[in-house]
């Protein structure tokens, strides 16, 4: 597999043809962002390392993450996906001796103001340690 490289204008369509004939047409957008292919399943779409604060310490395609309550964050996407049909994994940095743990929130499971049920751009979670909500430095990433 080789590297394609486009270069110049930001919009139009490229086409490109494989050495058994086949081709594939790509249709840059006239928009500026990023473009994310949803033809291709099961790549990670989005994904944020985040301190206890909230602050997004680094991140690809999610434009925030706001602590709505204690534990209970809000994390949300700079571009939409196809549909809300995916999966998304966490994981909780230890500070102390303890259980840490982040589990997916939506309105049924959770009773704290601001909690949605995922969209296309959109995710509530909680971080805790042992059983308690509390705001913990964490990551996550989104599939689809």
């Amino acid at each position: 597999m080789g590297t394609l490289v486009l270069t110049g204008a930001s919009s139009g369509s490229a086409t490109l043809q494989s050495t058994d004939g086949t081709t594939t047409t790509i249709t840059l957008p006239g928009t500026t962002g990023t473009v994310l292919n949803d033809a291709t399943c099961g790549v990670c779409r989005a994904w944020a390392r985040v301190n206890a604060s909230g602050t997004v310490l680094a991140s690809y395609n999610v434009s925030s993450v706001t602590l709505l309550a204690t534990g209970i964050w809000k994390a949300t996407m700079a571009n939409a996906l196809t549909d809300a049909n995916y999966s998304y994994v966490g994981s909780v940095v230890t500070l102390a001796s303890g259980s840490e743990n982040m589990s997916f929130e939506s309105t049924t499971s959770a009773s704290n103001a601001g909690v949605i049920d995922p969209t296309t751009t959109q995710f509530c979670y909680k971080t805790a340690q042992n059983s308690s909500n509390n705001s913990q430095p964490h990551s996550f990433a989104v599939f689809r």
